[in-house]
C-alpha cells in the first residue's frame, strides 16, 4: 500500500493549542489520542489500533453522516501497517473495548457488540497528520 493515500478526522479542542483529538472519542480512560502535524500518534490500549479512511470521499461521507460536535477537520495522514477491519466495537461497549483488542487477534468471540466499521475505515499502528483538506 506504498503511496496510498489516507485521511483521518479530527476535531479541534480548546486546548492545548495545535493538538487535535479523534472524531469519535472514546470516553473511556486511556483510549483518546491526540494528534500533532508531522508527529507520530500512537494508541494508548496495549494492542490497540488507530482508525483512519482509505479516501477523501470516504472521509467526508462520515464526517457528513456523523453527529460529530466542534469543528471538524480532514487531515491527509501517513499511517504505519494500514489494514482493513471487518468490525469494530461499538460506542456503547466502552467497558470492553480493552478486551476487544486483546481478543482480536486470538480470534476469540468478542464479549461485547461488534458493527461494522463505517466505509473506508482502515486500522493502522500509528497515524501522522500531514496537510489539511479543505473540505
Amino acid at each position: 500500500m506504498k503511496n496510498k493515500k489516507y485521511y483521518k478526522v479530527v476535531t479541534k479542542p480548546s486546548e492545548p493549542l495545535e493538538t487535535y483529538q479523534s472524531a469519535m472519542v472514546y470516553w473511556y480512560d486511556g483510549v483518546n489520542v491526540m494528534y500533532q502535524v508531522d508527529k507520530w500518534s500512537y494508541p494508548h490500549l496495549k494492542d490497540s489500533k488507530l482508525f483512519v479512511f482509505d479516501s477523501l470521499r470516504a472521509a467526508m461521507s462520515f464526517v457528513s453522516l456523523s453527529c460529530i460536535n466542534g469543528t471538524t477537520y480532514i487531515f491527509e495522514v501517513e499511517v504505519k501497517n494500514p489494514s482493513k477491519v471487518k468490525q469494530i466495537v461499538r460506542f456503547l461497549c466502552t467497558p470492553t473495548f480493552q478486551d476487544y483488542w486483546k481478543n482480536r487477534k486470538s480470534k476469540k468471540r468478542p464479549t461485547c457488540t461488534v458493527v461494522h466499521p463505517p466505509m473506508g475505515t482502515i486500522i493502522c499502528d500509528a497515524v501522522m497528520l500531514k496537510k489539511r483538506v479543505q473540505m
